[in-house]
């Protein structure tokens, strides 16, 4: 008698013994190989793809281009088919940014800027050349951050509307 290959069986069944439940969350967590941003990774038979992906595709059918399935529970892991759904990048962005997920202004890492010096350089009607030279960006970022194209969080110090 020889042994079936792992492969051979279907992939829903080889997919599902790779979930574990998570009791608190109703999370059902992959257990399979997971990429360097802690979403799972599947074989289907054919092509690797998202875990996820593929959970979410047992529910409502392939995935278009462009079509992504997204996490309701914010858990890259996660692989239970009630929190998913299909959307487009900009969904995803869009629920991310109204979560608090994206890093933006001072959190992001990268900015030069804080929402200190943007305030006090709009109370204060700070050309764009100015504030470049006093807070040492460019003059673009300057002006971007002044005029609200940029740090559009940062409510102007007079605006009462805003309080």
């Amino acid at each position: 008698m020889t042994k079936k290959s792992s492969r051979a069986r279907p992939a829903r069944e080889r997919f599902e013994a790779l979930c574990i439940p998570e009791p608190t969350s109703g999370c059902l967590l992959w257990l399979g190989a997971i990429d360097r941003d802690g979403y799972g990774s599947f074989f289907d038979g054919e092509q690797t793809v998202r875990a996820h992906r593929f959970a979410c595709e047992q529910v409502h059918g392939p995935l278009a281009p462009g079509v992504e399935a997204l996490h309701s529970c914010d858990t890259p892991c996660c692989v239970a088919e009630a929190h998913l759904r299909p959307g487009t990048r900009l969904d995803n962005m869009g629920e991310a940014a109204r979560k608090g997920r994206i890093a933006h202004g001072s959190h992001s890492g990268i900015a030069k800027l804080d929402e200190r010096k943007v305030a006090i350089g709009r109370a204060l009607g700070m050309s764009a050349v100015d504030f470049a030279k006093r807070f040492d960006v460019d003059a673009k970022t300057a002006r971007w951050a002044l005029s609200g194209v940029t740090w559009k969080h940062v409510r102007m110090l007079w605006d009462r509307r805003a309080a």
